[in-house]
């Protein structure tokens, strides 16, 4: 798994502890006890962001069919089943009670909550990419590309005699004022 799908992938493990929780604790208590709030919002702010960003990154690269390819869909369900049993283990420590030791019940869940997951996550990130390159099909393709910025570290720094500021020379002394 690359980097850039790592950072699409830990939202949707989070979602399948949330989700294995409710199924093992019902509405007993919220995941997460006092942080309940705080977990759901900043869960809900990162599937936005990586819907945006599968979104927007089909419609700058609308020349590419750059999806996931079936050997990486297929291990899907289970980075996401790891990856909650992980952060299911977290939301118990949060709550104050032992890692994974929530019940068996919740446990079990995790496998169909990945499931479930991986095939939503297929299917929206299916629809968000054809809607990208059906907004790119909207924009001329010379507009679509974004602008290059070279690091301080990678600027040329100016030939001698051209820099301005105080002392540069240009070649000739400046007229007289007579």
């Amino acid at each position: 798994m690359t980097l850039r799908r790592l950072g699409l992938a830990v939202p949707l493990a989070v979602l399948v502890a949330v989700l294995a929780h409710v199924v093992g604790f019902g509405a007993e208590h919220a995941p997460g006890a006092a942080h309940a709030a705080g977990l759901l919002t900043t869960l809900g702010v990162a599937l936005g962001l990586a819907a945006l960003v599968t979104l927007f990154a089909a419609a700058l690269r609308a020349d590419r069919r750059d999806g996931a390819s079936p050997q990486q869909d297929r291990w899907l369900p289970l980075f996401l089943a790891l990856g909650g049993a992980v952060a299911y283990g977290a939301i118990e420590l949060a709550e104050g009670h032992t890692p994974l030791g929530g019940g068996a019940g919740a446990l079990v869940s995790l496998v169909p909550a990945a499931a479930l997951v991986s095939g939503l996550a297929r299917l929206a990130s299916r629809m968000l990419r054809l809607s990208g390159m059906a907004l790119a099909a909207l924009v001329p393709a010379s507009s679509r590309r974004l602008p290059r910025f070279a690091p301080a570290s990678a600027r040329r720094p100016a030939p001698a005699g051209t820099t301005h500021g105080p002392g540069a020379h240009f070649g000739r002394a400046p007229p007289t004022l007579a």
